[in-house]
């Protein structure tokens, strides 16, 4: 597993200084390495995870998406991010940070499995000036 998130990481990173976005760059590993750790969690073992990396032109400004997806049947809805001071469960935070540092993230089933994604918006920076 480690070597598919560092992989991700680096491709992600790639791609996104490819775009000259190098702002956005350790948000976004952070991000797919919180989805893919999740997937693996959460997916099945034998199965394909894969990632993507798209830049979404719209309107109302232009986002980074983030996609995670996995073949397995691991959660029956869409996952929640555990709230805080839950001291129960021991998963579940990863999609906190998602949540903090995404503008946008949610879940859909596919047939087979499920797709994560999140989203940056790419005129802000990491201090919020754009």
């Amino acid at each position: 597993m480690a070597a598919s998130v560092r992989s991700a990481r680096r491709q992600v990173g790639g791609r996104l200084g490819e775009w000259g976005l190098r702002h956005l760059v350790e948000d976004a590993e952070l991000i797919v390495s919180e989805l893919l750790t999740n997937a693996v969690c959460h997916g099945s073992p034998c199965d394909p995870i894969w990632h993507t990396v798209r830049r979404i032109r719209a309107s109302t400004g232009d986002v980074i998406r983030l996609e995670v997806g996995d073949h397995g049947q691991g959660w029956g809805d869409v996952p929640a991010p555990r709230e805080p001071g839950d001291d129960v469960h021991c998963d579940g935070r990863g999609l906190c940070l998602v949540a903090a540092l995404s503008s946008n993230w949610g879940a859909w089933r596919l047939a087979h499995g499920h797709v994560v994604w999140a989203e940056l918006p790419v005129d802000v920076s990491r201090d919020g000036s754009v």
